[in-house]
């Protein structure tokens, strides 16, 4: 058995001490470490939180915001005013457990504002995306 443990790990699993043959890591140790090991995996495998979970909702939505801002507001020399339509597309994914009770809700916000200075004409592109 050690032979064959020695040749699978790819190293030597005991030393010639003077007449003696000693396990470099004491009585059977390489042994135990592997089956230790292997044991441990087998029981993180087992115990997969996500085994019993439904399969995640996903969902969108898309829509759009227009509207305008007093900028005299913010500053009293500003006299103009800010035109804006904002457009949203949301990325939603909800996990539930197995009997269907929402645990966690994932978000990915897509963001798009175009401003429009009531005087000047000058046009603002704003992206943001968001997790």
């Amino acid at each position: 058995m050690r032979m064959f443990v020695s040749r699978a790990l790819g190293f030597r699993l005991t030393k010639v001490v003077g007449p003696r043959r000693r396990l470099l890591w004491g009585y059977g140790g390489a042994l135990a470490f592997l089956v230790g090991l292997l044991s441990a995996l087998g029981v993180a495998l087992w115990i997969v939180p996500t085994a019993g979970a439904a399969t995640p909702q996903r969902f969108t939505l898309d829509f759009q915001e227009s509207d305008t801002i007093d900028c005299s507001e913010f500053n009293p020399a500003w006299t103009f005013d800010d035109n804006f339509t904002d457009f949203f597309h949301i990325e939603v994914t909800v996990f539930s457990d197995v009997n269907g009770d929402p645990l966690r809700a994932l978000s990915h916000v897509r963001h798009i504002s175009n401003d429009v200075n009531s005087v000047s004409g000058y046009t603002l592109h704003e992206p943001t995306t968001t997790s």
